[in-house]
């Protein structure tokens, strides 16, 4: 590449989110760093100015929210190319949805369709009219507890109050609600009754939020089964990093029911 240019202080004063930034390094001490390497052509600290005379045939930038704000800004008219690399949590990857990256592992096995069953007819009870999530907690080969999600301080509390959630963007600040996730119920139910959740299996309709992946991590349980949903922020890294094993539960069709149903007669 010809030449890498890092924005300047002057640059940085626009973006107050930024100068939050714990890891934020000096841009001088960042083109000595980068400099020192010999990656490139030409590396150099760049103002307000001469961003706004720059007239380059191609701008490379990251994917991210302040390298889109400066293309907007100093590059309409310049041919722009995002490269796909992750350099922190920004608005656009916070509110992301990854596809879970479970562990080679898809269980067809009759008790784990079984188990999901219960948590499937769980989530049925849910009073949330957006989302209903059952979760069933084994341990031993033994139900420990079977819950669904439900809205504190009382079940109708959205409808006698309103949702708070109706005025959060979908998919953002998940941590701002008032209700009790299916698999923080079922964890909180073990507690009560002195259960170790040690080497526990926690089978759930959907794949845990951020918040339930780290309380999950850190409870012991060290198989979760699941069907489907996605993932976001670092919880399924936080599960893995903590010897949870991540299985999918392929969902038994009709067809497949019936043909059990026949065999079982026979």
């Amino acid at each position: 590449m010809d030449e890498l240019c890092i924005i300047g202080s002057d640059i940085i004063q626009d973006f107050p989110l930024i100068q939050r930034e714990i890891r934020a390094i000096a841009p001088e001490d960042m083109h000595a760093i980068i400099d020192g390497l010999q990656l490139f052509k030409s590396v150099r600290v760049i103002n307000k100015t001469e961003l706004n005379n720059l007239r380059p045939v191609k701008v490379l930038l990251a994917n991210e929210t302040i390298s889109r704000e400066l293309a907007k800004q100093y590059f309409s008219n310049i041919t722009v190319e995002y490269l796909p690399v992750f350099l922190r949590w920004d608005e656009q990857t916070v509110p992301s949805q990854k596809p879970v990256q479970y562990d080679a592992v898809i269980s067809e096995a009759d008790f784990d369709n079984q188990i999901m069953e219960l948590a499937k007819d769980a989530s049925q009870q849910s009073p949330d009219w957006f989302r209903q999530v059952g979760a069933v907690l084994v341990k031993n080969g033994q139900i420990i507890a079977t819950h669904h999600n439900l809205r504190l301080p009382s079940p109708q509390a959205a409808y006698a109050e309103g949702d708070p959630r109706n005025y959060v963007p979908l998919g953002t600040s998940t941590h701002l609600h008032n209700g009790l996730h299916a698999e923080q119920y079922v964890i909180a139910e073990a507690a009560q009754k002195g259960i170790s959740l040690e080497n526990a299996s926690l089978y759930v309709t959907t794949f845990p939020c951020p918040d339930c992946s780290a309380i999950i991590a850190h409870s012991g349980i060290k198989k979760l089964f699941f069907t489907s949903g996605y993932a976001m922020l670092d919880g399924q890294t936080t599960l893995k990093q903590h010897g949870v094993k991540l299985i999918w539960v392929k969902p038994v069709t009709a067809d497949e029911k019936t043909a059990s149903s026949v065999d079982e007669a026979v």
